[in-house]
């Protein structure tokens, strides 16, 4: 595609820090990047996300998105199908956001970074990175800080979807004072410090909902959900399962103990 009469410097990506307050994210936490463009660009940009190295032009993306993909007008798509419908906002929008999460995410650690591409095509309009996804592994590896580490990424490998995630985790989640360290990309920590009432109008966690489940357990939508508790397991413990055995589990417990065992055979 000829775009030599596109000026590039009006096109703009930012990632938006984490949590952390950094461009490092955890192993399955959403990133959102911040976008600027003309008022006459193109309804079918697109902004991908790829690993740093993967393409050696700053100018044309030449590898696969590998499905980590996101429209700039997502309301204007149907999956991978341009639907060509004028959006309900004004069509001299000139910035907006755009959110990775689920399936748009890489769900291996390493660094990365987004392009904004031009008109359906490959041409890149702007870039920004790198950013870095990790795993905080455990210190020391007992069964309390092996289910700590697991009520931190399962939710997040489940989408944090309520209704899948398991009890203690909505527990721990909406509790009156939440407390969390985050890793930045440096090695350095940072702790936050939020009002995490988000349950009833005492902000205790609603879990009497059903006193038959165990709080530990948890659900699945899709077999790439337990993929990706098996691919986190694999970069925190460096233990493989194939997701039968995490959807026959499917308990954070049962999980934290299968885990230790199996630590316990490779290093005898």
């Amino acid at each position: 595609t000829d775009i030599s009469g596109i000026d590039r410097n009006q096109y703009k990506l930012s990632i938006v820090p984490s949590s952390s307050g950094s461009k490092g994210f955890h192993l399955g936490e959403p990133i959102t990047v911040k976008w600027e463009a003309p008022s006459r660009h193109s309804r079918k940009d697109w902004i991908g996300l790829y690993r740093v190295g993967a393409n050696r032009s700053t100018l044309v993306t030449k590898t696969s998105s590998l499905g980590m993909w996101a429209p700039v007008h997502v309301e204007e798509w149907e999956g991978d199908l341009f639907l060509g419908i004028k959006s309900v906002k004004t069509p001299k929008e000139t910035s907006g956001i755009v959110t990775f999460q689920g399936d748009t995410l890489p769900w291996l650690v390493g660094k990365y970074e987004v392009r904004y591409h031009h008109d359906g095509k490959y041409n890149v309009m702007s870039m920004d990175g790198p950013l870095e996804i990790f795993v905080d592994k455990p210190t020391e590896l007992n069964f309390e800080s092996v289910r700590e580490t697991l009520m931190h990424v399962v939710p997040l490998c489940l989408d944090s979807d309520p209704s899948l995630v398991p009890l203690s985790c909505k527990a721990l989640e909406t509790s009156n004072t939440l407390e969390t360290t985050s890793r930045k990309p440096d090695g350095t920590t940072s702790t936050n410090i939020s009002n995490g009432n988000s349950g009833g109008d005492d902000g205790t966690a609603q879990i009497d909902e059903d006193t038959d489940r165990d709080p530990d357990d948890f659900s699945f939508w899709s077999e790439k959900q337990a993929k990706r508790i098996c691919s986190a397991i694999q970069q925190l413990f460096d233990v493989e399962y194939v997701p039968e055995v995490v959807v026959a589990d499917a308990n954070l417990s049962a999980l934290a103990n299968r885990i230790l065992l199996s630590k316990d055979i490779l290093t005898t």
